[in-house]
């Protein structure tokens, strides 16, 4: 244990105006020996500064220092633990910045190191829970240090990185300088007011309505020109030709009315440009960044619209505005085709049901001729009944054409009754269904869900989806369950069968070929009415809803305005309405056909099996024929025998 006692992110619990005030270090070995000297700063110093914030209760403060000023850590730790702030954590400048709580409050981070330390720390890939509105940077330099520091800061700062750099004069005063980003993507520091700690005079600032005062900013972009990354995307992000500086002209679509809306309402224009590998994109193992989503991640453009996802990949990369559309994933296939009618008058009973009816009537011919020979026996009656007239005559009765069976005994008439109605009863379903299947064509069955596919695949159907999406990675990262399964049933042998470039490209591979598309429904649905919906079939069971959104560089100053905005355009149905639109224009340019409800006549194709069935009966019957006169040539009395 150190002789401050403060362990290693162990908290120190200390008692003033009978509060829990916690603060925590964490210390760790520096790997780059600290430039410069300690500035000549007292704990006054940092008291006057902190104390000019008038909502110092609501503040966290981390303090980050260097080896140079390790003793006056010590010191200004006591000080301040025992005075009026929440909590305080000490970060060594070389160790990892993970702070210990959500930042959802004002917060600030007061380096307390040399320039060549800030500037170390600023310059770092901050941690993704650092760049949030609320974090506010504090610096206390002497004016020159603070003259270079402001220099190197305005090249290399990157936007929405709040700073109070408070430079120390000769004299003890104090100038403060905020920092301000210009129209034209400019980083530059402001001086704003002076303090002076011998006299306790000086301006006193809260840090909420500086952070409100620099968002402010953003409401006004002052005709700044954003760069938006955009892929095409029919209904939602149509684009044109190239323009000689590289960008693309947007035409039309849903997001690009959103991109027009925020446009006029912060005052801002903006370029359209292609990712070179025109996908969404996603991080990928190696730690690259694809598509739209890897020029966000850089800041090669300021957001990105295009119907994006939000994924739990993504969000660890960028950050999203506030969700404008709800959407889920679909199976895309081509209409279900008619079944053959050839066996239409078969269609109404299973394979089964006729077996078991074909062997019902044999069966029954041979019970009541049995049961004749016993009859005569006791009876010593001689019946002319024989097991052909008995089992055409049961036949007869299923046709609903009689039969000229006696019925002299009550066992005869008990058998009768109960075969004719049974009879009715196969007559009069065959007759309901018939008509319906006349009346209704016959569909092969349609592909409804993920369950449906292993099935198609076998049958010769090629599953695909839009590669770089996250659709491809959703199934690409499972590990088990039906997704995995899924993904195992695409062509990664030839990607370019299973995996295509565009939406339309695919749909069109659907009508084309035994091809599935798996993709974001409303897209899709757009799609298939430009195409001929009744040409599609899409899947019963969606899958997977998730929100959609607008990316934006992680920390983005602007991001608050665009929630704002979008919020708004929710609200006021101004997204349904857009939509509302393409669909329309969609509609009006490609006229579905729509299919007649009108009763029609039964053709030819609809009757063609009984007149298959009845040529079938010629020609088994000009067989028999032949048999029988080959047996009669042969053995005229077995012919009398067979007649018998």
């Amino acid at each position: 244990m150190p002789e401050d006692g403060i362990a290693i992110l162990a908290p120190l619990i200390l008692l003033c105006d009978s509060e829990a005030i916690s603060f925590h270090r964490q210390r760790v070995a520096p790997t780059v020996e600290a430039q410069g000297k300690v500035r000549s700063l007292t704990t006054n110093d940092v008291l006057s500064v902190l104390e000019s914030f008038h909502d110092k209760e609501n503040l966290r403060l981390n303090l980050l220092y260097d080896l140079e000023s390790e003793d006056f850590v010590d010191e200004l730790a006591h000080v301040l633990s025992g005075h009026w702030l929440k909590g305080m954590t000490l970060y060594h400048h070389n160790s990892t910045i993970n702070p210990l709580f959500s930042i959802d409050a004002p917060t600030v981070f007061f380096l307390l190191c040399s320039p060549r330390n800030i500037l170390q720390i600023l310059g770092k890939e901050t941690p993704k829970g650092l760049k949030n509105d609320y974090v506010t940077w504090l610096l206390i330099l002497n004016t020159k240090e603070a003259q270079e520091v402001m220099m190197t800061l305005e090249r290399t700062l990157q936007e929405g990185t709040h700073i109070v750099l408070v430079a120390k004069g000769f004299l003890g005063s104090m100038d403060v300088f905020y920092t301000r980003a210009e129209s034209r993507r400019v980083i530059s520091f402001e001086k704003r007011h002076k303090l002076n700690p011998r006299t306790k005079t000086g301006q006193r600032r809260d840090l909420n309505s500086r952070r409100d005062e620099y968002l402010g900013q953003y409401s006004d972009m002052e005709g700044r020109k954003l760069t938006v990354a955009a892929n095409d995307n029919f209904g939602f992000c149509a684009l044109g030709g190239a323009d000689p500086d590289g960008s693309v002209r947007p035409l039309s679509g849903v997001d690009l009315e959103l991109v027009n809306t925020l446009g006029r309402t912060l005052n801002f224009t903006y370029r359209v440009m292609r990712p070179a590998d025109g996908q969404w994109g996603n991080p990928l193992p190696n730690g690259t960044i694809t598509g739209m989503i890897g020029m966000v991640a850089r800041r090669e453009a300021d957001f990105a619209v295009c119907f994006i996802s939000v994924t739990r990949d993504r969000v660890a990369v960028v950050d999203f505005t506030y969700s404008y559309y709800r959407s889920v994933i679909a199976i895309f296939s081509r209409a279900p085709r008619q079944r053959n009618r050839a066996l239409a008058i078969l269609s109404p009973f299973s394979p089964q049901v006729w077996i078991c009816i074909t062997l019902s009537v044999l069966t029954m011919g041979v019970v009541v001729s049995i049961q004749l020979k016993i009859s005569d026996f006791l009876l010593k009656e001689n019946s002319r009944w024989t097991l052909q007239w008995n089992t055409f005559n049961l036949f007869r009765s299923l046709v609903a054409q009689g039969n000229d069976m006696p019925a002299k005994h009550g066992w005869t008439k008990v058998i009768l009754v109960f075969w004719s109605v049974s009879c009715l009863t196969f007559s009069a379903s065959y007759s309901g269904m018939l008509t319906a299947v006349l009346a209704q064509p016959l569909f092969e069955s349609p592909i409804e869900s993920l369950l449906d596919l292993p099935k198609a695949v076998k049958e010769g159907f090629t599953l695909g989806v839009k590669a770089g999406t996250n659709i491809e990675f959703l199934f690409k990262e499972a590990s088990d369950g039906i997704l995995k399964t899924t993904w195992d049933l695409f062509d990664h042998g030839d990607r370019g069968r299973s995996f295509v470039n565009d939406n339309v490209t695919g749909m069109k591979k659907v009508l084309e070929s035994d091809f599935l598309l798996i993709g974001m429904k409303v897209v899709c649905e757009l799609l298939s009415m430009k195409l001929g919906r009744s040409k599609f079939h899409i899947g019963r069971d969606d899958f997977f809803p998730h929100s959609i959104a607008v990316p934006v560089p992680i920390g983005a100053p602007y991001k608050e305005v665009f929630d704002r905005v979008m919020m708004r355009m929710v609200e006021g149905g101004l997204i349904s309405k857009w939509k509302e639109e393409e669909v329309r224009k969609v509609s009006q340019r490609t006229p579905d056909s729509v299919a007649s409800s009108r009763a029609y006549a039964i053709t030819l194709k609809h009757l063609q099996a009984a007149f298959f069935i009845m040529i079938v009966g010629f020609v088994l019957a000009t067989v028999v024929l032949v048999v029988e006169r080959a047996v009669y040539d042969s053995h005229p009395w077995r012919i009398f025998q067979l007649i018998k």
